[in-house]
């Protein structure tokens, strides 16, 4: 195999060698006339060899910078850490003081990771094999400028488009970034630019950085909020003023009682007996006062989830048969309710067919089922708002009468912690059938569900809108900084 010919280093910005500029057709955009497109191979060297001797001893603590200390949301290098130089001098990669990292893995390079390598002892310093190390021509190209290209959205999607190898180790090649088109500005033009970024960058990140700050406000107001109110706070007033006509009072539910094929089919029930009275309560549904996570008022019960709802496993059809799939029933998994933004869910990545249910272990689900993620990852929760089926990575509680779909779904949302706790597993962890029924439930009068479940769904609208709000500004923010940069590396700023 040929060689590859080496891109020639700039030396001088008046004295560009030929095949270090770019043709007009391959030139991204415009710039001044005093700028020129050069390969970025020409102004940098891109993991430039180790000294070959150094008068440094083998046991000394030199520098060490893993992937993890280089962070993605600053593009600074958060933490150093130090290791014998005989440990790390062969097998990782070599930097020096000034060069600029940039990770050429995935997710690591399309999340920004990449830093100017601040000053080191001894101008020697190691990290992880998945770093590109530049090294810019201090003659032509200044260190921050070249961080601020490399940093930039809209070139990490570019180099994304032109990763190689595996799923889930695909890698930026050095070929794509040696020839990568760079805008080099003279270098004082560079200077200017990189201390007028700096300046308008920091104001729009201090906005950026409250306006994540109010965003996770609004994250733990959510949190705290059904906190309370599955633990009985936030319905004290209620409680007082409704205790004495508890009996007397009747609100519709969001349970929905059709029957369904998992109840047909006399799917397989735990052991624990189902309440069917929230006044008569069998001894073996309540839970022990050791087990009991928090205080609830005197009116609730502390029982256990499988006592208080049918709890289903659902499953997956044989891809071998392809007429399993592609029907009419609604087949969810985990991944369907991760960033699922309401609380109901009525259809899936995937369906499957009538064929491929009776050939399964997957189930029939009547609306106002409870959906909850058992694995990869456990906690993710959702109401079925249509009949549908799930595959083995979702526990389904059919809630019995005494238990309210809306509430169990927020009870359920407050729980992750807990859930996690009764999950086990090496590889992931799993919460099997059994330790989902027997998970501990602050199970309140069906009535005070009701309004528990209006509460929480009149304020958390409220929450989610103003959290909409932020959203919409951040991102505006997030252009601007684009923007912004886009501006300055084509001679606008």
């Amino acid at each position: 195999m040929a060689r590859r010919r080496a891109l020639p280093l700039i030396e001088d910005f008046d004295s560009i060698p030929e095949e270090a500029l770019v043709p007009v057709e391959e030139q991204p955009y415009e710039i001044p006339q005093t700028w020129r497109w050069v390969r970025l191979g020409s102004v940098s060297q891109i993991n430039p060899p180790k000294p070959r001797s150094t008068a440094l001893p083998d046991v000394l603590e030199v520098p060490f910078i893993p992937m993890a200390s280089v962070s993605d949301r600053t593009g600074t290098v958060s933490e150093i850490e130090f290791r014998p130089l005989h440990k790390v001098s062969k097998g990782f990669t070599y930097f020096g003081s000034g060069d600029v990292l940039f990770a050429k893995i995935t997710p690591s390079m399309e999340n920004g990771k990449s830093a100017v390598v601040p000053e080191l002892p001894d101008n020697l310093g190691f990290g992880s094999t998945e770093f590109y190390v530049l090294r810019p021509v201090k003659e032509v190209l200044n260190a921050n400028y070249l961080h601020i290209f490399l940093r930039q959205k809209k070139y990490r999607d570019v180099a994304r488009q032109a990763m190689t190898g595996a799923v889930g180790q695909q890698r930026v090649p050095r070929p794509f970034l040696e020839n990568t088109p760079f805008p080099l500005a003279p270098q004082v033009e560079q200077e200017r630019i990189v201390g007028l970024l700096e300046d308008r960058l920091a104001r729009i990140d201090e906005v950026i950085e409250r306006s994540e700050s109010v965003l996770e406000g609004f994250d733990k107001q959510t949190e705290n909020l059904i906190r309370a109110a599955v633990s009985g706070h936030l319905t004290e007033d209620w409680r007082e003023k409704h205790s004495s006509a508890r009996n007397e009072m009747s609100l519709e539910t969001s349970t929905d009682n059709e029957a369904s094929s998992a109840q047909k089919r006399g799917a397989k029930k735990g052991k624990l007996p189902l309440i069917e009275d929230f006044d008569n309560i069998p001894e073996r549904a309540l839970v022990p006062a050791e087990e009991q996570p928090f205080k609830i008022p005197k009116t609730w019960q502390w029982v256990r989830l499988g006592s208080a709802s049918e709890v289903f496993s659902g499953g997956t059809p044989s891809t071998k048969h392809p007429e399993y799939f592609d029907g009419d029933i609604p087949w969810i998994t985990p991944a369907d309710l991760g960033g699922l933004e309401s609380m109901y869910v009525s259809n899936g990545r995937k369906s499957i067919t009538q064929k491929g249910l009776d050939n399964s272990s997957a189930v029939l689900l009547p609306s106002g089922t409870v959906c909850l993620s058992s694995r990869a990852p456990v906690g993710h929760v959702a109401i079925a708002a249509n009949p549908l089926a799930t595959n083995q990575g979702m526990k389904n509680f059919i809630p019995t009468e005494v238990l309210d779909s809306q509430y169990l779904y927020y009870y359920l949302k407050a729980s992750k912690a807990l859930l996690e706790s009764r999950a086990s597993g090496t590889t992931f962890l799993e919460l099997s059938a059994t330790r989902a029924s027997a998970v501990p439930l602050a199970l309140a009068p069906l009535e005070e569900q009701v309004i528990i479940a209006r509460i929480l769904s009149t304020q958390t609208e409220k929450i989610e809108a103003a959290k909409s709000f932020v959203l919409d500004s951040l991102d505006r923010l997030k252009e601007l900084r684009s923007g912004t940069i886009s501006a300055a590396l084509s001679g606008h700023l």
